[in-house]
């Protein structure tokens, strides 16, 4: 997973079928950690695995397994795990959902970016803050839920939509010359999109 401009990764999430080529691509089944198993094998650990869909009916993917078991993923096969997290992120959802954040200072150019990509951003589930929520809608979009700001845990809650599968790509307006008081949540965001293998826009 690669850090690419906004634009490139709403075009890379556009086309389904080239995002389930992709998957299928770019990962391989690995013997610790099939879905078809009933247990998995995680750091020298059996594990049983849990269902493979939630309330939702939406298969688990590897990472929200490891978390779920609160397992340890063993070096020789970390490669394995997070190829295989790819194409359980990208397979999950036949519209994937994007969470727009941006600073108070890129909030302009956050929504200069949404008018010239409306129509790409239609094809989407999308979701933010109150404030950008209220932007998306007055542009003409319907987004889905809402967070709380930045700095009062929107970050964290992004994070949790990343962790249960809910959020599949992240758009981040980040103001590089301002300090931020909740610059730690902004990091641990940027571990989560790694962890999960979301796609991340910066």
């Amino acid at each position: 997973r690669d850090h690419l401009h906004e634009g490139s990764v709403a075009r890379a999430l556009t086309s389904q079928a080239s995002v389930v080529a992709m998957g299928c691509r770019t990962s391989r089944p690995i013997s610790a950690l099939r879905h078809s198993d009933d247990v998995v094998g995680v750091g020298g650990a059996t594990r049983a695995l849990p269902p493979p869909g939630g309330a939702s009916g939406r298969r688990a993917s590897v990472m929200q397994i490891l978390a779920e078991q609160d397992a340890e993923v063993a070096d020789g096969i970390l490669e394995d795990v997070l190829l295989q997290q790819v194409a359980d992120m990208e397979n999950q959802y036949a519209t994937p959902t994007i969470a727009l954040i941006a600073h108070d200072n890129m909030k302009k150019l956050m929504r200069q970016y949404v008018k010239v990509h409306l129509e790409l951003l239609k094809d989407f589930r999308l979701t933010g803050t109150g404030t950008t929520c209220a932007m998306l809608r007055s542009e003409g979009l319907e987004p889905v839920g809402s967070t709380a700001s930045g700095p009062l845990g929107g970050d964290q809650q992004i994070g949790a939509m990343i962790v249960s599968g809910e959020v599949s790509a992240v758009f981040f307006f980040r103001d590089p010359f301002s300090a931020h008081a909740h610059i730690a949540d902004i990091e641990a965001l940027s571990r989560l999109v790694d962890c999960y293998q979301c796609y991340y826009g910066s």
